[in-house]
């Protein structure tokens, strides 16, 4: 996928799906494996103004398994939280 494709998508799961305004705080949560996935992310988030924290985390060995609790509580205080992430079990 190009990085213009990159961008159109996430500035639709942004602004469309997730309907991110500029008081929300946006959450980006991802693994060494979708670090770009994210960054588009972050790109549009921002680009609509909203307050914008990336975290990067291990990939987890099911995507259920327990957060870090410092990024558990970075999600209670989001307004929307996307999280680009895979888990050991995708690894081939």
């Amino acid at each position: 996928m190009s990085r213009v494709d990159l961008a159109k998508g996430a500035r639709v799961i942004v602004e469309t799906l997730g309907g991110a305004q500029k008081s929300d705080k946006v959450l980006v949560i991802c693994d060494r494996r979708t670090t770009t996935t994210a960054e588009a992310l972050v790109a549009a988030a921002m680009a609509v103004g909203a307050e914008t924290l990336l975290l990067t985390m291990a990939p987890r060995r099911w995507h259920n398994d327990e957060l870090p609790s410092p990024m558990a509580a970075a999600m209670k205080e989001s307004d929307l939280i996307l999280a680009p992430t895979t888990d050991r079990k995708s690894v081939v």
